[in-house]
């Protein structure tokens, strides 16, 4: 069985600032899915309040609807674990990427904006979205999840509070020269995130 390695262990009710580690960026609604897509720096894109990490209103922020994308800026494996810890509150919707960003790599949304309280996995690489798997099953926001994503080799699974929901093959190719990094974003109103964990493939 293949071993994971820690990449970090966030607790963001103990944390004063973001971790250098995370970058946030930002994408308008009019350009994300055409071949001029416009990442610009975003790093009052979150902010710590009320012992969580939270996204902020893109539309305030920037005067317009979009993406919002805080990714690792290190590099790992493509094989990695992620487990992100929310709380209850007002209607979310939260995407977490793995193998490369939000606009690079596998995109697995929960309670996604056109798949209401359910999960899409997609990806926006090179330009428009190609579903590669959904579960219909609804995810309450009045109750506090862990939401886990696992990817070994093309084998994706996706869990809530430790219910599998997603068992799949990836075929969908990516950006052979795109940073292996992972990702959390936002394109409406993002929870209220706890706590982020991480861990990268390691050998046998």
């Amino acid at each position: 069985m293949q071993a994971w390695q820690p990449v970090c262990n966030l607790d963001f009710s103990t944390l004063q600032t973001v971790p250098l580690q995370l970058e946030t960026v930002y994408c308008d609604s009019p350009s994300l899915h055409t071949a001029q897509r416009k990442i610009v720096p975003a790093p009052n894109g979150v902010r710590l309040e009320n012992g969580s990490l939270q996204f902020v209103d893109s539309r305030q922020a920037f005067g317009e609807h979009g993406l919002l994308v805080t990714r690792w800026t290190e590099p790992i494996g493509g094989d990695v674990a992620i487990e992100v810890d929310v709380a209850a509150g007002e209607p979310w919707s939260i995407g977490v990427s793995v193998d490369g960003d939000s606009f690079e790599g596998y995109r697995i949304i929960f309670i996604a904006p056109n798949y209401p309280n359910g999960i899409n996995v997609d990806s926006i690489y090179p330009v428009e979205a190609t579903l590669l798997a959904q579960d219909p099953r609804p995810i309450t926001t009045e109750q506090d999840h862990t939401l886990r994503v696992e990817k070994r080799g093309p084998q994706l699974r996706v869990w809530v509070d430790q219910e599998l929901r997603i068992d799949t093959q990836l075929s969908c190719p990516l950006a052979p020269n795109r940073r292996q990094t992972f990702a959390i974003s936002s394109f409406g109103t993002g929870p209220q995130i706890r706590a982020l964990r991480v861990w990268e493939g390691g050998g046998d």
